[in-house]
């Protein structure tokens, strides 16, 4: 079986990659892991996009300083408070334009992109 490959911002996304969401979306600047590819027009595609659907867990090792911003930015969102583990980050749908491909930036570019 052919592994899924689509085109994100910075080249190409396959399952397994480790990417960055954009800041101007509702998910911004969240680390998280590529789980699933359905390419556009294919049965497997879920959505109605333009493009293809790219799934992310955003699940990540967060600091505790960034779960408390992502806390804050969703509560934002739904209108209450929600806790970290109860946000629905596990299985998110982004369009490839969406996202960067961090995996194999070294740890010293990692941390000029995130302090």
């Amino acid at each position: 079986m052919l592994s899924k490959i689509t085109r994100c911002l910075n080249g190409d996304l396959k399952v397994g990659d480790l990417v960055l969401s954009v800041p101007d979306n509702e998910y911004s600047c969240l680390v998280g892991v590529v789980t699933e590819i359905n390419l556009r027009g294919t049965p497997e595609q879920v959505t109605d996009n333009e493009s293809d659907d790219v799934h992310v867990n955003f699940m990540q090792d967060y600091s505790e300083k960034r779960i408390a911003e992502i806390e804050e930015l969703f509560s934002g969102a739904y209108g209450d408070d929600r806790p970290f583990d109860e946000l629905p980050l596990d299985e998110v749908i982004m369009a490839p334009d969406g996202l960067i491909r961090i995996t194999g930036f070294d740890e010293d570019m990692l941390s000029l992109l995130f302090g």
